[in-house]
């Protein structure tokens, strides 16, 4: 019996050597799942702290997997790609992978909060987000993902800068 598919919106993150971490989780995505769709790459200020700017995309890809899984799957892919397991919340990346959204699934559990927080305060996760999927609805605010955007404060989208398509990574 087929497992009921999950549209799933993944956060990519990067700020040292950037180009090969990203291109290192996109490899391991594409090697997982079938269909992923990529965003174009932006870059963005460290946040939080004091380091080299990042560049950030969005994935999208349907699985069976359940969030939780997927969200320990995601931080074995991180280590995989060379992130060390004792970084402290706010400092410079290998690699950063976060569950955007899990469907329309409203989830607040210890481990993972669904929809993600920072989705609809920061320019570097709204903003390619809404390049693929500027008509999806969230599930909390019931707003599209192009009105977030459009309405996000002037200064926190001007802190983003358009990179390339994240097509290189193929």
């Amino acid at each position: 019996m087929n497992k009921k598919q999950t549209r799933y919106y993944i956060s990519l993150g990067s700020n040292l050597n950037r180009r090969a971490h990203l291109a290192c989780a996109v490899r391991f995505l594409q090697a997982s799942f079938q269909h992923i769709r990529l965003s174009p790459v932006y870059q963005s200020p460290a946040f939080g702290f004091d380091g080299p700017d990042f560049y950030n995309g969005v994935v999208v890809f349907d699985s069976a997997i359940e969030p939780l899984a997927l969200k320990n799957w995601l931080r074995d892919l991180e280590y995989a790609c060379g992130r060390s397991q004792n970084q402290s919340r706010y400092s410079d990346r290998t690699l950063d992978m976060d569950i955007l959204l899990a469907g329309q699934l409203i989830l607040k559990h210890k481990n993972l909060r669904l929809p993600r927080p920072e989705l609809t305060r920061r320019a570097y996760v709204l903003k390619p987000l809404c390049d693929l999927a500027p008509h999806l609805i969230h599930p909390e605010t019931g707003q599209k993902i192009a009105e977030m955007w459009h309405q996000l404060d002037a200064a926190e989208s001007q802190k983003l800068t358009w990179v390339e398509s994240l097509s290189w990574l193929n």
